[in-house]
């Protein structure tokens, strides 16, 4: 296995609460495209190891994009799936 090969999934199942999240993507990933996907259920997505964070409900929107081979804080309102997009 080579170390850049794709994740084996796409997907993550997320409980209500917070949640420690891997980027399984090989690519950056917006987090606009998260929020449109988790549907208002979202209230933070934070760095594990840093300051930025996408909080909607406070207007804080220090942090665009998630990134491959990271982990992020998630909280959401409800359990759910979160599926990242296949790369362009």
């Amino acid at each position: 296995m080579a170390l850049l090969d794709p994740p084996a999934t796409n997907s993550v199942f997320l409980n209500q609460g917070w949640n420690i999240v891997p980027v399984v993507s090989s690519c950056t990933v917006d987090v606009s495209t998260i929020q449109a996907q988790l549907e208002g259920n979202l209230e933070i997505i934070k760095e594990i190891a840093g300051n930025r964070m996408h909080w909607p409900g406070k207007a804080i929107e220090t942090l665009q994009v998630l990134e491959p081979g990271k982990a992020y804080m998630i909280l959401l309102d409800v359990q759910t799936q979160l599926i990242f997009p296949d790369c362009e």
